[in-house]
């Protein structure tokens, strides 16, 4: 899973945030700091870290990847490097937004469905 956010700093300028998470291992697997929001400044570098980090844990072929297909996530170049790791983007379609946070471990063991 990735996403972009920003932090308006004392100067009055922003600093943009990237990061790529496991969504099984819920861990950051790879992250940058930039400002700027274009593709090879920022999001590229977390998923290069990202696709580093799963590769020495395990393999890449496979994995789905998912963000909210702004124009960082969608450019050829982003989508080059997904495919020469073997990781799937699927279409905004297929996409089912997350309306609910993750489950707190304390109360995760307490629901039922």
């Amino acid at each position: 899973v990735a996403d972009i956010t920003y932090v308006r700093l004392a100067s009055g300028s922003f600093a943009y945030v990237a990061f790529v998470t496991d969504a099984y291992a819920r861990r950051i697997v790879g992250w940058a700091v930039s400002s700027s929001q274009r593709t090879r400044a920022l999001p590229l570098v977390a998923l290069d870290q990202s696709i580093a980090w799963t590769a020495r844990h395990g393999d890449t072929r496979g994995l789905i990847h998912h963000s909210d297909h702004g124009t960082q996530y969608i450019s050829s170049l982003y989508g080059t490097h997904l495919n020469e790791a073997g990781i799937l983007a699927p279409p905004a379609r297929w996409v089912i937004p997350m309306t609910t946070r993750w489950p707190r471990a304390s109360t995760a063991r307490t629901r039922t469905n």
